[in-house]
This record gives structure tokens, C-alpha cells and sequence, in this order.
């Protein structure tokens, strides 16, 4: 009966009936096997849920077996025509203490394919040779992180040290996470944050594109111009066995790149170098001109020093100052742009000037004119209406300033002041300045008119 235990001893003849010498009849009885007798199948007591969608990559599918006797020795899964065992596939089925746990993840885009459905057949034997079959497990393979799509606002993909990442040019850019409808996981739950700050349910916004479920994240602050990391936490209400943890690295880069100037002394022929460099997406071109001398011209970059740009005018410009002109404009479309003094030959001899600039002022329909005149050069205007003041800033040798005053019926104080650029100042010009109450023949307005007549 099962339980009994028994002992098998072996006893050998020759052919002539020669019993074993005595020495082989002790090894014989000292190797006996002692065994117990088991003709019970082991017990399946619990089995993965069935018609059930799966991650396998995350979760693992536990057959509960028990056997009381000689105790489990093998099992052998069955998925469509394919057979995987203890033996030679442990690292997709093997014994737990429980029973018999399934790893399928190594068999994903193999033997598995992800949304496809498939029945489970396994049969554990124990070490006796009885065996049970379970009951089929159909199952269906899912794997978010197959399906999920990220986008960003604005972007376009960006090589930043051999990694491509989406870069915005909004500070604030909205990312976009994206599945199939026909996964029918419409409102996932999900934790999320940019950078290790959680973003609240007031910044996701959840909705339908297309065939695309679509979750919607709002930063809820302007984002610093560099490299960002958004992650996300998805679980699936009532699908114990569907979640999705992953992070999308992404950029932003709102500001213009950064051109410091290289030639300075320049012989007047030979080609002009700047360096233009930005701070993530990258400078896209850079053109150069001489102002009120040449067009502006796209720059030659340097092959071996990228943020080195350079255009030769294909002219000869005599002794003297010249103002040169760079406009640049980065990947994202951030565009700038600087002015720098270029000197050929020996630099012009200052001129001292100590006489100070002259103005004239007058005022007509509510509107300040200012003549400002000087001997070298004008630097600027500053209009001072009681203790408000507006600087212009203005050039050459004389310059004419219009000046808008107050409307709002008042007394005002009005101060004009001119500077050159050595630094001179005009003698001020000072008056008061009055706004009446409009008068309307035949209507008395009280306080407002009769007041400022009398």
C-alpha cells in the first residue's frame, strides 16, 4: 500500500549456480534500497487565473502542487506545439516551494508574442512516476512598455553627447503618452513626476487621439533649458497583472546661442572668425555682415572646431572701425544677435570733447519736440516728467527726440537733459506743464472748469 515501506536485496548465481563469493553478498545487502511505495499522482491545489491579460515580463505564474510521499521530481509546459521542461528549460519552469513557477519573459518576441492569446498545459510528475495534468490556463501576453509612445510639444530629436532625446523650445512643454484604444485600459491610474517633483491631477489630462488613449502632462512651472526626466508609474484598475513603470528623458532649450568675438585686429581681407556656441539643441547657422557695408552673409563652419565660424567679404576695407554683425539661430529656433568693433590698421586717435551738447525744446498739441545737437557725438536723451524719467537712446550729431506728455488733467514738472558720449551733459531744460478740464460752451463742469478759470 502506499506508505509501506520495503527493502529490496539482491542475491547473484553464475550460470552454474555458483552462488556470489561471500565478500559480493555483503556489498550486495549493503546496498539494498530501502523504498517507500507511492501509486498517488500529486495534487494541483491552486492555478494561475485564466482568461487573464499578463505582463510577463513582470509577473510570474505559480502552480501550486503538493505531493505527500515521494515528493515532486518533474513537470513538463506545453504552449501550443511547443514543450518546455524542468530539465532543460529551468530557466522558464522550475520547483518553488509551493510548486511550479513559470518565468515566460525569456520567451517574449520568441516563442511569445506580445497582445496574442495562448493556453497553458502543464504536467508534474513525481519522483515515483505518477503524474497529474492541470487544467488549461489560457492567457493573453501584454506588455505596456511595448505599446507606449512618448512625445513632446514642440520638439524635434536632438543628438546631445551621442544620446538623441527630444528637445522643446517652450519652457513649459506639454508630453504626450500614448497607447492603443483596442488595449481597453481607458483610465489607468498613474503616478508621475519631472525631475523627482510629483505632478498633481491637475496637471494630467487624460483623453482620446485617434485610436490613441492619450495621458497629457502640463508642467505645472517653466522648466530650466537643459535635460529633464519625466517618470511614470501606470497601474491598471482591476488587472492586478498589468502595470508599466518607465522614464523619458527629454529637453528644453529656449535661449538663443552665444557669440563671443575672435578677430579683433582684422588686415581688412582676410576671413573674420566668431564662436557661436549653445547651450543643448545646437547652433543651426550663423550669418555675418559689416554694418552700412556689406549684405549679411551665411558663415563656413569648422570642421574641426564646430562652434568656430568664419566669412571672408571677398573685399579690401580700408583703415579704420567697421562694426561687425552676427546673427546665429540654434536648432529650436532661438535666434540672436551681437555687434563687435573690428579695427584695421592703427586705431583712430580720440577726439576730446568737453563741450557739452545743446537742446531745444517745444511743446505743441501735447507732444514734447527735442532738437539735441553736439559737436562729436550724441549718446542720448532723458526726458523727466515729475519723477518719472525716459532715456532715448539716439546718434550722430544731432537728433530729434518726440516725447509724448500726460493726458491726465494735472500739474506736471518736465525736465529734458542731452549726453554725448564723452560723458557731457546739456544744461537742463525745465517748465511746468498743465493739463486743463476740457471746456464745453454752455455747460458748467463745477469744480472742473470754473476752478481753472478762476
Amino acid at each position: 500500500k502506499d506508505g509501506d515501506q520495503f527493502t529490496i536485496r539482491v542475491l547473484a548465481h553464475d550460470r552454474l549456480g555458483n552462488p556470489a563469493l561471500e565478500d559480493a553478498k555483503k556489498e550486495a545487502i549493503a546496498t539494498a534500497l530501502n523504498s517507500t511505495w507511492d501509486n498517488t499522482a500529486p495534487k494541483i491545489t491552486g492555478l494561475p487565473t485564466s482568461n487573464t491579460r499578463y505582463d510577463i515580463t513582470k509577473v510570474k505564474l505559480l502552480y501550486k502542487v503538493v505531493d505527500d510521499l515521494s515528493g515532486l521530481g518533474h513537470a513538463a509546459l506545453k504552449i501550443g506545439e511547443k514543450t518546455y521542461d524542468t530539465e532543460e528549460n529551468a530557466d522558464v519552469i522550475y520547483f518553488v516551494p509551493d510548486g511550479v513557477e513559470l518565468n515566460l519573459a525569456g520567451l517574449l518576441d520568441k516563442d511569445l508574442t506580445n497582445g496574442s492569446q495562448y493556453t497553458l498545459e502543464l504536467t508534474v510528475y513525481d519522483t515515483a512516476g505518477n503524474s497529474v495534468v492541470a487544467e488549461p490556463v489560457t492567457i493573453t501576453v501584454l506588455v505596456m512598455n511595448r505599446y507606449i509612445e512618448y512625445s513632446l510639444q514642440g520638439s524635434e530629436p536632438i543628438d546631445t553627447n551621442g544620446e538623441v532625446i527630444n528637445v522643446s523650445r517652450y519652457p513649459r512643454p506639454q508630453i504626450y503618452i500614448d497607447y492603443p484604444t483596442d488595449l481597453q485600459i481607458q483610465y489607468p491610474e498613474g503616478e508621475f513626476s519631472i525631475d523627482g517633483t510629483p505632478i498633481t491631477s491637475q496637471s494630467i489630462i487624460v483623453s482620446t487621439v485617434g485610436d490613441k488613449c492619450r495621458i497629457t502632462i502640463v508642467p505645472p512651472y517653466d522648466l530650466a533649458d537643459g535635460i529633464h526626466e519625466l517618470k511614470v508609474s501606470v497601474r491598471v484598475p482591476d488587472e492586478q497583472f498589468i502595470s508599466y513603470d518607465g522614464m523619458f528623458k527629454f529637453g528644453v532649450d529656449t535661449t538663443s546661442p552665444v557669440a563671443t568675438q575672435i578677430t579683433e585686429d582684422w588686415d581688412g581681407t582676410s576671413p573674420v572668425k566668431v564662436q557661436v556656441s549653445d547651450n543643448l539643441s545646437g547652433v543651426s547657422s550663423v550669418a555675418m555682415g559689416i554694418a552700412d557695408k556689406t549684405a549679411m552673409l551665411p558663415a563656413t563652419q569648422d570642421p574641426e572646431n564646430p562652434n568656430v565660424f568664419s566669412v571672408k567679404f571677398g573685399q579690401t576695407f580700408s583703415d579704420g572701425t567697421y562694426t561687425l554683425i552676427v546673427a546665429y539661430v540654434d536648432n529650436m529656433g532661438n535666434q540672436g544677435q551681437k555687434a563687435f568693433t573690428l579695427t584695421v590698421g592703427a586705431p583712430p586717435t580720440p577726439v576730446e570733447d568737453k563741450v557739452p551738447p545743446t537742446i531745444k525744446c517745444e511743446i505743441k498739441d501735447g507732444v514734447l519736440y527735442i532738437d539735441a545737437t553736439d559737436n562729436v557725438a550724441l549718446d542720448r536723451v532723458v526726458v523727466t516728467v515729475d519723477d518719472e524719467s525716459t532715456p532715448y537712446n539716439v546718434s550722430g550729431t544731432r537728433y530729434t527726440v518726440r516725447h509724448e506728455l500726460p493726458t491726465k488733467i494735472g500739474l506736471y514738472s518736465i525736465q529734458v537733459v542731452a549726453y554725448d558720449k564723452a560723458g557731457n551733459a546739456s544744461a537742463p531744460w525745465t517748465t511746468p506743464y498743465k493739463v486743463r478740464p476740457k471746456y464745453e460752451p454752455g455747460k458748467s463742469s463745477g469744480f472742473g472748469w470754473d476752478m481753472w478759470k478762476s
